[in-house]
């Protein structure tokens, strides 16, 4: 439903790093899932750091033609 609600023809991917927080992108290429991963990665460990309870997941969930699919993230390290 909620992919027909945004036009998303190509689905849509979710990332909840929080309880409180959900974030839907409708641009599901391979520099979307990088994106949301990061993103996903960063709110959640800065919950992790000030409210604990409130971290959820770094996984983003792909939605497409009513099939649900976790994709694993992936942890990049900065080398600066």
């Amino acid at each position: 439903m909620l992919e027909q609600n945004l036009g998303a023809v190509n689905g849509i991917l979710v990332i909840i790093p929080t309880r409180d927080q959900m974030f839907v992108t409708t641009r599901v290429d391979e520099q979307s899932m990088g994106e949301m991963g990061l993103l996903a990665n960063f709110i959640k460990e800065e919950a992790l750091k000030s409210q604990p309870n409130e971290a959820l997941s770094s996984l983003i969930w792909s939605f497409k033609n009513g099939e649900l699919t976790g994709l694993q993230t992936v942890k990049v390290e900065d080398d600066r």
